[in-house]
C-alpha cells in the first residue's frame, strides 16, 4: 500500500543556484518549497534543517542590512513568521529555520520561498559553512496539518561545499625512515580553514636539510591530484633529522614537514600515526564513510584509522556497510583500518567508550536503540557499560577507549583488561585532567589523542566557525603508536602495552623511557630512576616536562629568557567545566603601561575566527576561546624597565610589573577547570625544534607514581606520553 504521507505527497523543494559553493564564501541562495497534495493549513509549519555540526551562518531575521538576512515570501495570501532555532528538530538535523503559516493556507502548488543572503537591503550575503562537504543539505520537513507532525519532502535540496583557494601547504612524511630506503612525502594545498583546495595546480620549490635522492627541486600539482602532491621514492642518504621544506609564489607561503628520524640501522619499533575516533553522515557527522576513509588515507596521509559512530544511530544496514568498507580499505604496510563503534550511553551509565575490534568482523552491542526504528535485535543492547564488559570478558580482540565528548566517560566504571588507554584530547578540547582522573584512581592507562571529527577530515581535523554546544573549536588530535610493523596485530599489541602517546594534531616525534623501559611500561623502585626524553617538534619547543601524577618534577624550557628579555609570552587556557558547555570565552586584550609594544605574534589561535582585532604601541585586542587548549600572544616591548602589563580578557583581570618577571614563568589562576594565564620572558634566538632531556631520581628519594612527559611548542601544539608506572620495590 502506498504511504499517503509519503514524501511525494508532502511537496518538493529546490535550491538555486545549485553550483558548488566555496567554503566560507558569501553568497545568495533561494530555496523554494512547493506544497504537495495536502497544501499547508493555517497553523502549519515548515522546518528547513541543517545538521547540528553545520556552521552555515544563522540568519538575522530582524536585521535586514546584516550579513545573511533571508526574506521569506509566498505566492499565497498568508502571513509567515520565521525564526532560527538551534535545537528545533531531531538529531542530527537539530538546527532549523522554522516558518509558521498564519491567517491563510497554502493549496497544492502554492510555494514558500526563502532567500538566504538576500542583498536587496544592502546585506553582503550569507556566509557559507567553513568546511567542505559533498552534500550540505537544507533538509525540508512539513507539518501540513498544524499537528506538530513533520514529514520530509521528496528530493531534499543540497549543495556541494568545496575548499577555497590555497593559502598554505601541509607537508607530511614518515616519522621514522632508514638510510638508503625510499619514503613518501605528501604535500596538501589547503585554504585558511584546512580544507583541501582540490583545484590547485600551482608550482612549488622543494628542498631538504639532509642529503636525499629523488627529491625534485621543483614540482607541480596536477589537476588529477585534487590538491595533493605525492613524492614517492625519496631516499635519505645520511643519518639525522630530515626536514622537507616547500615554498610557492602563489600562494606566497612556505611550509615544513614533520621531522623524519633517519636511522642507519633497523629499530625494533617504528612510530606510526593514526586517528581512531570520528563520525560520518550515517550518524552525526558529514560525508559518507567511504569518503572518510579515502580522506584519511590519501589526503591526511595517516597510517591507521577507526570509525566511531554513535551506536544509537548505527542501523544494521550501515554496520554491514561499514564492516565491508573496513575490509576493503585495509592494506597492511600502507593503511590499517579498525572496525568499531562508539558505545554512547549517558554518563551515569558509563559514558562514551570507543569500541575497537582486531578482526574483520565485530558484534554491535549498542547502549540503546534511541534513534533506530528497527527493533529486531534490541535484545543485543548492553547498558550500563558493566554489561558490555561482561559480554566482552576474556576477549583479546576487543579494546575500549574512554573519552570526553558530549557524554563524558564515567570512571566509576572501568575494566583494566579491556581499557588500556584513554583519550586526552580531541576536537572537543584538551583533557589532561581526564587521564589524571583515571591515574589517581589507581588505573593503569596509557594516553592517546584522536579527533572525534564530525566534519569529514579524519587525521587532519580543523575547527569550524560554529559556536555553542555543538561547536568544535580546537584542532583534532593524533595518536602516535610505536609498533613493530604497520599491521593490525602490531598496532594492537602496542596499544595494549600502552606504548603510545597523543598530540593536539601535529606529528611531534617523542620518545620517553626510564631505565630502558618505554612509555606505558611498569617498573619497581629497586634502583635510581633514569628518565630520558627526546622530542623532535614541528615548531620551536617551548617546554618539556616530566610529571608524576600530574605534578611537574622536572622541566626544560629552551626558549626561556630572563629579566632583560624584550619578548614576553602571554598564554591562557582552561575550560568552564567538564560537561558539554566547557568552552571559555577569552575575548579581550592587554595593555602595557610605561612601555611600548613594537610587535605582536599570535600563538595557538586555532582558526581564522580567533585573531588579533586591534593593536598599537600600548595595547592588543583579540578574539579567542579555549576548551583546555592553549592560546596566546608574544609581544616585543621597548622600554620594559618599570613597565606594567595589564591583562583584561575572559575570566582574568590583573596587573603585573614586568620587572618582577625573571627566568621562571608567572601564573595567574583563573579558576574553573584548569584556567590560568601565564607570563614568561622568552628569547627567540634560542628557538630549537629538537630537545633531549635527562633526569635521574636517586632510589633513596624516588617515590612510586605515574611518570609521563608533557610537551608544549611555541605554537601551543601539545603532546602527552603514556605514563611509566613505578611501584614500590
Amino acid at each position: 500500500m502506498t504511504d499517503p504521507f509519503g514524501p511525494e505527497n508532502i511537496g518538493v523543494a529546490e535550491m538555486s543556484p545549485s553550483d558548488p559553493v566555496v567554503a566560507e564564501s558569501m553568497g545568495t541562495w533561494t530555496l523554494r518549497y512547493t506544497a504537495g497534495v495536502f497544501g499547508i493549513d493555517d497553523g502549519g509549519h515548515i522546518r528547513i534543517a541543517h545538521r547540528q555540526v553545520s556552521d552555515w551562518q544563522a540568519p538575522p531575521f530582524d536585521r535586514p542590512a546584516e550579513s545573511g538576512y533571508p526574506p521569506v515570501r509566498s505566492n499565497a495570501n498568508v502571513v509567515l513568521h520565521a525564526e532560527a532555532l538551534h535545537n528545533a528538530h531531531k538529531r542530527p538535523f537539530r538546527r532549523a529555520l522554522q516558518i509558521d503559516v498564519h491567517d491563510g493556507a497554502l493549496k497544492p502548488g502554492d510555494w514558500i520561498e526563502v532567500v538566504y543572503g538576500d542583498r536587496s537591503g544592502g546585506a553582503p550575503g550569507l556566509r557559507a559553512q567553513s568546511y567542505s562537504e559533498l552534500r550540505s543539505e537544507f533538509r525540508v520537513f512539513v507539518d501540513a496539518f498544524g499537528a506538530n507532525s513533520y514529514e520530509p519532502v521528496a528530493d531534499q535540496p543540497w549543495v556541494e561545499v568545496i575548499g577555497g583557494s590555497a593559502t598554505r601547504f601541509e607537508v607530511t612524511a614518515p616519522s621514522d625512515a632508514r638510510v638508503g630506503q625510499p619514503l613518501t612525502v605528501a604535500v596538501r594545498a589547503t585554504d585558511s580553514w584546512g580544507n583541501t583546495d582540490s583545484r590547485f595546480t600551482g608550482e612549488i620549490a622543494i628542498r631538504g636539510n639532509l642529503q636525499v635522492d629523488g627529491l625534485p627541486p621543483v614540482a607541480t600539482f596536477s589537476s588529477g591530484g585534487k590538491g595533493v602532491l605525492t613524492l614517492d621514492g625519496v631516499v635519505p642518504r645520511e643519518k639525522g633529522a630530515l626536514c622537507i621544506e616547500v615554498e610557492a609564489r602563489t600562494p606566497a607561503c612556505a611550509a615544513r614537514s614533520n621531522l623524519v628520524r633517519c636511522h642507519e640501522d633497523a629499530h625494533r619499533w617504528t612510530l606510526y600515526w593514526g586517528d581512531l575516533h570520528g563520525q560520518t553522515m550515517e550518524t552525526v557527522g558529514v560525508n559518507p564513510a567511504r569518503d572518510y576513509l579515502r580522506f584519511a588515507r590519501d589526503e591526511a596521509r595517516i597510517d591507521f584509522i577507526g570509525h566511531q559512530g554513535n551506536d544509537f544511530q548505527i542501523t544494521n544496514e550501515f554496520w554491514a556497510e561499514l564492516t565491508g568498507l573496513m575490509k576493503e580499505f585495509h592494506d597492511p604496510g600502507r593503511f590499517v583500518t579498525f572496525l568499531g563503534y562508539e558505545w554512547s550511553g549517558n554518563t551515569p551509565a558509563g559514558g562514551d567508550r570507543n569500541v575497537h575490534f582486531l578482526g574483520d568482523e565485530g558484534s554491535l552491542h549498542r547502549s540503546s536503540h534511541a534513534l533506530i526504528d528497527d527493533m529486531s535485535n534490541v535484545e543485543s543492547d548492553r547498558c550500563p557499560v558493566s554489561r558490555l564488559y561482561e559480554t566482552f570478558a576474556g576477549r583479546q580482540d576487543v579494546l575500549l577507549v574512554p573519552h570526553v565528548g558530549g557524554r563524558r566517560s564515567n570512571f566509576d566504571y572501568f575494566d583494566p583488561s579491556l581499557e588500556p588507554v584513554v583519550e586526552v584530547h580531541s576536537s572537543h578540547g584538551s583533557f589532561e585532567w581526564f587521564g589524571l582522573d583515571a591515574v589517581r584512581r589507581g588505573y593503569r592507562v596509557g594516553f592517546i589523542c584522536g579527533s572525534d571529527v564530525h566534519t569529514g577530515k579524519p587525521g587532519a581535523s580543523r575547527p569550524s566557525a560554529g559556536t555553542g554546544m555543538e561547536a568544535f573549536g580546537v584542532r583534532g588530535g593524533l595518536g602516535g603508536v610505536y609498533a613493530e610493523s604497520l599491521t593490525r596485530e602490531s598496532l594492537w599489541e602496542a596499544l595494549k602495552s600502552r606504548r603510545c602517546y597523543g598530540t593536539t594534531g601535529d606529528r611531534i616525534a617523542i620518545w620517553f623511557e626510564c631505565n630502558g623501559q618505554p612509555m606505558g611500561g611498569e617498573m619497581t623502585l629497586d634502583r635510581d630512576l633514569a628518565f630520558k626524553g627526546v622530542v623532535h617538534g614541528t615548531a620551536p619547543v617551548q617546554s618539556v616536562e616530566i610529571l608524576r601524577n600530574g605534578t611537574p618534577i622536572f622541566e626544560e624550557r629552551p626558549r626561556s629568557g630572563d629579566g632583560t628579555s624584550r619578548r614576553i609570552r602571554v598564554t591562557w587556557t582552561g575550560a568552564d567545566g567538564r560537561g558539554r558547555r566547557r568552552g571559555t570565552d577569552w575575548d579581550g586584550g592587554l595593555s602595557v603601561e610605561g612601555g611600548s609594544i613594537v610587535s605582536v605574534e599570535t600563538v595557538g589561535f586555532d582558526h581564522p575566527g580567533e585573531r588579533i582585532t586591534h593593536w598599537n604601541s600600548s595595547s592588543v585586542r583579540w578574539t579567542s576561546g579555549t576548551a583546555g587548549d592553549l592560546d596566546g600572544v608574544e609581544i616585543e616591548i621597548d622600554g620594559r624597565e618599570g613597565a606594567v602589563l595589564v591583562f583584561e580578557a575572559g575570566p582574568a583581570r590583573f596587573a603585573k610589573p614586568l620587572d618582577e618577571l625573571g627566568d621562571v614563568p608567572w601564573r595567574f589562576d583563573a579558576g574553573a577547570t584548569g584556567r590560568w594565564v601565564e607570563l614568561e620572558c622568552v628569547d627567540s634566538d634560542l628557538d630549537t625544534n629538537s630537545v633531549e632531556v635527562r633526569h635521574t631520581i636517586p632510589s633513596s628519594t624516588a617515590v612510586e607514581g605515574a611518570y609521563y612527559l608533557r610537551v608544549v611548542q611555541k605554537d601551543c601544539e601539545m603532546a602527552w606520553t603514556s605514563p611509566i608506572y613505578v611501584d614500590a620495590s
